[in-house]
Formats: C-alpha cells, sequence, structure tokens
C-alpha cells in the first residue's frame, strides 16, 4: 500500500510539473528574484504535500497536527527558499557560463569568416592585378618604348615591378597603412598615365598624419580599376582620377573620384563592389560602408569609411 501511495503521489507531481511546464519556461526566462521567489513558492508547496503525505504512512499519523501550521509553513518556506536561490545562483551561473561560450563562438566565427573573406579578396584581387592582359599589355607598351623612349620604358618597368612587389607584399599581411595603399595605387596609376598620356591625370592626397593608420589590404584597388575602366578610358578625351584620404570624427574617409562618363553600372556595382560592402560588413559590421554617387559636373564619386584604427 505504501509503495502504491508513493506512486500516487509520483505521478501527481508528475502531471503537475507537466502543466506547470510553460509557465516555468516564461518564469526561467524572468530576473533573478522572480525566477527564486516562483521556485520557492513552488517548493514550499511540494514540502507540505510531501509532510501532509508521509501522515498516512502507519506511525507518522501525528505529523498531521503539524502540518499546515504556521511553524510548517514557515520551515518549508525557509528550507525552499534557501534551496530555490542556490539552485538558481548555480543555473544562472551556468546559463551566464553558456552565454559567454555561445559569444565567444560567434565572435571566433565573425573573425573567422572576415579572414576568409580577406584572404579570398586578396587572392581575387592579386588574380585581377596580375591577369594576361595587364601583365601583356604593359610588357608590350615597355617593348615599344625601347627604342623611341628608353627612358620612359625604364620608368614604366619600374613601376611595374614596384606594383608587383607591393602588391605580393599586401596579400600576405593581414593589414596595410594608408601610406603603402597609395604608394601601390601611385605605381599603379603611373603605368596607366605611361599607357594614357596626357589622357590620364592623377591626384593623391594623403595628410601625413594620417599615413600610419592601418585598413584592410586591397580596398582600394577595385574602386580605382572601377574609375579608370568605366569612367576614363570610355572618355576620349579622358579626365583626372583623385584618391583622397580624410579623417570625419572618429571614421576615416577614403574617396576615390574620376571626371569620366559616369557611373552606369547603377549603384550596388559589380563583384568588386559586392567583395568591398562584403569585407567591410565582415570587419566593421554597420560602422563600415561603400557609397557610390555623381561626380559634379561629371564622373562619378566611390566614398569608403571605415573606423580609424
Amino acid at each position: 500500500s505504501n509503495l502504491l501511495f508513493a506512486n500516487i503521489i509520483g505521478f501527481s507531481f508528475w502531471g503537475v510539473f507537466e502543466l506547470l511546464g510553460p509557465v516555468m519556461r516564461v518564469i526561467n526566462r524572468q530576473h533573478f528574484l522572480v525566477v527564486a521567489l516562483f521556485y520557492t513558492v513552488i517548493g514550499t508547496v511540494i514540502v507540505t504535500v510531501c509532510f501532509y503525505a508521509v501522515t498516512f504512512i502507519p506511525g507518522y499519523a501525528g505529523m498531521r497536527r503539524w502540518v499546515f501550521t504556521q511553524q510548517q509553513i514557515a520551515t518549508s518556506l525557509v528550507v525552499s527558499m534557501v534551496i530555490s536561490t542556490i539552485l538558481t545562483l548555480i543555473w544562472r551561473r551556468r546559463l551566464e557560463e553558456l552565454a559567454g561560450q555561445m559569444a565567444l563562438a560567434e565572435e571566433r566565427q565573425r573573425v573567422a569568416a572576415a579572414e576568409r573573406a580577406a584572404t579570398e579578396a586578396n587572392l581575387r584581387a592579386l588574380q585581377a592585378q596580375i591577369e594576361p592582359h595587364f601583365l601583356f599589355n604593359t610588357l608590350a607598351n615597355v617593348t615599344g618604348l625601347i627604342h623611341p623612349q628608353p627612358e620612359t620604358a625604364k620608368l614604366m618597368l619600374e613601376k611595374f615591378i614596384a606594383y608587383l612587389r607591393a602588391t605580393l607584399a599586401s596579400t600576405r599581411e593581414p593589414q596595410s597603412t594608408l601610406a603603402a595603399e597609395f604608394d601601390l595605387m601611385g605605381n599603379f596609376l603611373a603605368i596607366l598615365q605611361i599607357r594614357m598620356g596626357d589622357r590620364l591625370r592623377v591626384e593623391l592626397s594623403l595628410p601625413p598624419e594620417l599615413a600610419g593608420v592601418a585598413i584592410p589590404p586591397m580596398l582600394l584597388q577595385p574602386l580605382v580599376e572601377n574609375a579608370i575602366k568605366h569612367g576614363l578610358e570610355p572618355k576620349v578625351e579622358g579626365g583626372c582620377v583623385r584618391l583622397e584620404a580624410a579623417r570625419t570624427g572618429d571614421a576615416i574617409a577614403l574617396s576615390v573620384t574620376d571626371t569620366g562618363v559616369g557611373f552606369s553600372g547603377g549603384r550596388s556595382g559589380g563583384i568588386g563592389l559586392h567583395n568591398i560592402r562584403e569585407r567591410l560588413q565582415q570587419l566593421f559590421g554597420d560602422r563600415g560602408r561603400l557609397v557610390i554617387e555623381e561626380n559634379s559636373p561629371a564622373g562619378t564619386r566611390a566614398i569608403l569609411t571605415m573606423p580609424a584604427s
């Protein structure tokens, strides 16, 4: 009979917890004091019912006079409060540890994704920079200039070597500096100036105090390439491309401006611009952005903004 009684009590508690399940899930998301108070009340009820159930066991009937008295309720309340507080503290500590582990895992995933995106972008940039037509066109120009203009051919070859050396160095490092990136773009544009002649004018503006600012490598390259390919090369008389860096509050703004035919591919851009936006999002979140706008009276301006490191 005692075993039957114990089974009845056990199944009764199981049924109560099944009914309270949805309520408990809501309570568990509340403030610590609310959770502790809830389980204190539940614990008091359970302990009181257990004491009452014990009175049905032969030899314990005398306890019935004590059950439901103020002394019993107070004793059960204190015991339940201590137990529920300890369990709630342990549970909350475990939740905080799990939340910290999840945050750390998410941060590691974000960093890993940013590193993968940077690596992939660097490889794509390297492939684009040393693609056959650029390499062959440059070497063909050098060959054509050797006899009529040997000094110009030598200068072009020197700029090309410096450009390749800087490009290879950038792909091996996770960070570059504005000075290094401006130097890289200077060599790149110098080669194109020799090829395009008077059709291409170049302006570089890097304040000395920003020269050492760290930035991800190869972010400027696609913007400069777009300015030449889509802006100035299609224009018979050519024009000017200006690369400028400035500090705006706690951010760095890099702009590539051309006076070409204008950006006709829409504001979203192609693969190169998509890759820049993806890298900015991975590295800086909402603090990094790329804006493409018209340049008055002609041409396009690309403005890249990121936190100043």
